[in-house]
């Protein structure tokens, strides 16, 4: 079974949860230099939960993929405009190039629609402002056109 060790990417502020009131730029309120400061009382919703894709086994074993290695937290569990999507958030501004190509080919192989965004240069200042984009099937990009906004990523309803 795989397990987090290293890898705080999810409480470093690079996922929003209002409740933790985190956000791109703004760690979890309760994360520590050594880590979770709360982890044996931590919340089911969203902390004991939350699995990326590295973790829940979708992504290979190589820890290449893990958040804390190559700049992204892959959700596997998400929906978009009907479609079972992968959602790649960037640990930082935006994901690596080199790290977007990896997912590319591994989607492909899978024939697994995806959308990663990348934060503006000033995150900071407006840490829910990105833009988006998708890779998928021709009817996923069309039905995916309009259908980006805010999201809590948390939230799976």
């Amino acid at each position: 079974m795989r397990s987090c060790g290293d890898c705080t990417a999810c409480c470093e502020g690079w996922l929003s949860a209002k409740e933790l009131e985190m956000w791109a730029g703004k760690a979890c309120k309760h994360r520590t230099k050594v880590g979770c400061g709360i982890y044996a009382d931590r919340p089911e919703r969203p902390c004991k939960i939350f699995q990326c894709g590295w973790l829940n086994g979708t992504l290979p074993e190589d820890e290449s993929f893990k958040p804390n290695q190559c700049g992204a937290i892959v959700l596997t569990d998400r929906k978009q405009a009907g479609w079972a999507v992968w959602r790649v958030v960037p640990v930082g501004r935006s994901v690596p190039k080199a790290t977007l190509e990896k997912i590319a080919i591994l989607a492909g192989e899978r024939q697994q629609p995806f959308v990663w965004s990348e934060r503006l240069e000033n995150f900071a200042e407006e840490p829910w402002s990105t833009s988006t984009f998708a890779m998928g099937p021709e009817a996923f990009l069309t039905d995916t056109k309009w259908d980006f906004g805010e999201e809590d990523v948390w939230d799976l309803s």
